[in-house]
């Protein structure tokens, strides 16, 4: 044996060691994660201190709105002498809420605010803005008596008003509270949000990140604060359609906040919690991951290792370029930890499957070894990339993967280049039929990558959902469609075909379509939101499901071959 292959032996065997024990870790930071919170908006039940509040601040139109302030109409009666049609003037008959709003409106608009007493009622005029202008306005937080046993979030606004004044008045009473911000943006982006860490970071206080919903400025935020994943849910769909959107959360995406919109009955909540012990959760404040940069080291480079490893014994020599290679990785982890981590998980998705392919369509290798060959290594890139990306960033989808089309689609690229060695598929004479079958190909590739997406694009069918509805029934962790019935069985029908020698003229195609169930597999190890025993699960009942009906098919064409002759 080589030196060279003897080092390749060495790098796979001390990166293991580093992936397995950072995916033992992974599993054991989700198991402890055991906690969900039940979140309610508005409940219908105020005495109710079994679920968790929140503590809106309200904008000066929702103030409006619930009749805590109400808007000067011109014409009306007012304090104030010949007031401008285009200044905004609010009235107020309770004495705390114009207290509360006077000075919070004085330390955001400071002298351009005038207040008078008029008629029992208080009036406060804002010079040189309309009601447009002001409308939007955060109020703060009104002071309540939460109640004995409840634990409430904090959901701060941010508006252009936003200064160092008002933030030191919001904040400090924040003290391990979790902040919950609402809309596009964190309170103080982006000149202020320096001071608001720092408050956040004083206070102990943690962090949600609403699902599906992107707010400007939270990233940085988070920098060494406590977070967590929440999933908000109205009760527009109906009850049923609701509960199932969270458990699904809770089970297969690390949500562990569940945000009750609006007005809530509190049989939602009741049943939502039953389901939820019943899951094996229990409720109560959950555990908030402490975020502060990318995977660490170890993990990246056992990730590396394992990859370096496995070209060096399939593809032994220029050992110069695997140190040069490995040398460039390092030094581009030191310099972005984070981009060099993105690079090289989408290296690993690309590489795995189509070092695998080349193994399994040599001459020498049978059926049953190169069926073995193509699935072990797409197991083996999921477990280093499960290792490498666990981080609490990836956990909390604080950062995500970017460029996994490409994982999808590179693969079958260079698939093709490895069916096709030493043909020049573009000096060929057409053959009709292998060009309609390779737009279809084309065309099932295209079907592929948009489902791939978490987007609702309007591929799938209403019975569709009805079998993903029954096959989450019986085995909880549904198997990928594009797995159990499209890839795995094409991939054991085209590598049975190619091994068998069956004068089939598209068995390469079939190959390269069956590849698409690899990637898949790979990619379900790269969302690192799911926890790790989902996608094995996931994982093995596709493959399980997939190769059964492949070998059917295969039986059933051996058996007509056998008939035929």
């Amino acid at each position: 044996m080589s030196l060279l292959k003897k080092t390749g032996i060495l790098c796979i065997t001390a990166g293991s060691l580093a992936v397995l024990y950072s995916v033992y870790t992974r599993v054991l930071l989700e198991r402890q994660n055991n906690r969900v919170d039940i979140i309610i908006e508005e409940a219908d039940d105020k005495d109710d201190d079994e679920y968790a509040g929140v503590l809106l601040e309200l904008t000066l139109c929702e103030w409006v709105d619930r009749s805590y302030a109400a808007r000067w109409v011109p014409g009306d009666h007012n304090p104030f002498s010949a007031p401008p049609y285009d200044s905004a003037i609010l009235i107020f008959s309770s004495e705390k809420l114009y207290e509360h709003a006077a000075g919070v409106m004085a330390m955001k608009l400071g002298p351009n605010i005038e207040s008078k007493s008029y008629g029992g009622n208080q009036y406060i005029r804002v010079g040189g803005y309309s009601w447009e202008d002001v409308k939007d306005m955060g109020m703060g937080i009104l002071p309540v008596n939460p109640g004995d046993g409840r634990s409430y979030y904090l959901r701060p606004v941010n508006d252009r008003w936003v200064n160092r004044e008002y933030i030191d008045w919001l904040f400090p009473g924040a003290e391990g509270a979790g902040i919950i911000f609402r809309g596009p943006e964190v309170t103080g982006y982006p000149e202020h949000m320096p001071l608001v860490r720092e408050w956040l970071r004083k206070k102990k206080a943690k962090l949600y990140i609403i699902e599906f919903f992107r707010q400007k400025g939270l990233r940085d935020l988070a920098d060494g604060i406590g977070v967590s994943r929440l999933f908000s849910v109205t009760q527009e769909s109906g009850k049923e359609e609701a509960i199932r959107k969270c458990i699904r959360g809770i089970r297969e995406r690390n949500i562990r906040g569940i945000y009750l919109k609006g007005p809530v009955r509190h049989e939602l909540a009741d049943e939502l919690a039953g389901k939820i012990a019943a899951m094996g959760y229990s409720l109560g404040r959950p555990l908030f991951f402490p975020v502060s940069g990318g995977p660490g080291l170890l993990n990246f480079a056992g990730a590396l290792f394992v990859l370096t490893g496995i070209i060096m014994l399939r593809y032994a020599r220029r050992g110069y370029l695997y140190a040069a290679s490995v040398s460039a990785f390092l030094l581009l982890y030191l310099l972005s930890p984070m981009i060099s981590v993105q690079a090289l998980a989408l290296l690993i998705s690309m590489v795995f499957p189509v070092i695998a392919l080349d193994a399994a369509v040599r001459e020498e290798t049978g059926f049953g070894k190169a069926l073995f060959i193509i699935f072990g290594f797409s197991v083996i890139a999921g477990l280093v990339l499960s290792g490498m990306l666990a981080a609490p960033a990836f956990y909390v989808k604080l950062y995500s993967l970017r460029g996994i089309k490409l994982a999808l689609i590179m693969p079958l690229a260079a698939g093709l280049m490895v069916l096709y060695r030493g043909e020049n598929i573009l000096r060929r004479n057409i053959v009709w039929g292998e060009a309609l079958i390779f737009i279809a190909v084309a065309g099932v590739m295209g079907l592929y990558i948009l489902r791939s997406s978490n987007a609702d694009i309007g591929l799938i069918s209403a019975a569709e959902l009805r079998i993903r509805s029954a096959l989450e029934s019986m085995l909880v962790y549904r198997p990928r469609f594009k797995e159990f019935l499209f890839g795995h069985p094409l991939l054991v029908c085209g590598i049975y075909m190619m091994k068998n020698r069956i004068n089939f003229r598209y068995d390469r195609f079939l190959v390269l379509l069956g590849l698409t169930g690899q990637c898949s597999v790979i990619n379900t190890f790269m969302h690192i939101h799911t926890p790790f025993i989902v996608s094995v699960t996931r994982t093995a009942w596709g493959m399980i499901l997939g190769l059964a009906l492949g070998f059917m098919i295969a039986a059933a064409i051996k058996k007509w071959r056998l008939s035929t002759k």
